[in-house]
């Protein structure tokens, strides 16, 4: 079983930040930024608090998101068909 806390705070949907606690495991510190209506790149990083922190330092992730538009179905006139 694991248990995951998250938090994410948005400023005028450019900007955001957020933390993240697994228990027994790990916290982790992310922050991004959308520079268009579809995409966005962020970073996180990860610091073990686990028995495994004393082999390793943690780790870095670099995302590049890509916001894929769905394109609206047309309406069907007989909504029995």
């Amino acid at each position: 079983t694991s248990v995951d806390l998250n938090l994410k705070l948005k400023f005028r949907d450019l900007l955001w930040a957020g933390a993240s606690w697994r228990a027994t495991d790990s916290f982790i510190g992310m922050v991004g930024v959308n520079f268009s209506d579809f995409g966005s790149l962020s970073y996180s990083y990860d610091a073990s608090t686990s028995q495994i922190a004393s082999y390793q330092w943690g780790s870095h992730e670099v995302i590049l998101g890509l916001k894929l538009k769905k394109t609206p179905r047309p309406a069907c006139p007989d909504p029995f068909w």
